[in-house]
């Protein structure tokens, strides 16, 4: 029997099933994640096994976001949303879950760290 956690998470492909999948990304209702699934087996083909694991699993929490904050289910925003959209729920995430500071400068953001900030989140913004 399979428990739901309400967060994106990983699951490793069961012995004796074939795919070309090794993990599998499921959402947070525990339904399998093709994009980011995909998006672990394509950059499995270019990187080490530890900055792909590194890379998926800086990005799960903010999936995890975006389908468990009431404003943004209210909005309907994902992560496939308009590139405004989603601009806007990255900063508000900087700075709500991970205390960064955020600030307009002409065509971009800058991100502040601050004491609250963990380390990951530069490997978030570079991705």
């Amino acid at each position: 029997m399979t428990s739901i956690t309400h967060t994106f998470r990983t699951v490793e492909r069961p012995e004796g099933v074939s795919s070309r999948y090794a993990l599998l990304v499921v959402d947070c209702d525990g339904k399998p994640h093709l994009p980011l699934t995909q998006f672990y087996h394509d950059i499995q083909q270019a990187l080490s096994g530890g900055t792909c694991r590194t890379y998926l699993h800086t990005l799960l929490p903010y999936f995890t976001y975006l389908s468990t904050d009431s404003w943004r289910r209210e909005r309907g925003d994902r992560w496939d949303s308009e590139p405004a959209a989603v601009r806007e729920s990255v900063r508000d995430y900087l700075m709500h879950q991970f205390g960064c500071k955020v600030r307009r400068h002409q065509t971009y953001e800058i991100v502040a760290l601050t004491a609250h900030s963990p380390s990951t989140v530069r490997v978030l913004l570079f991705l």
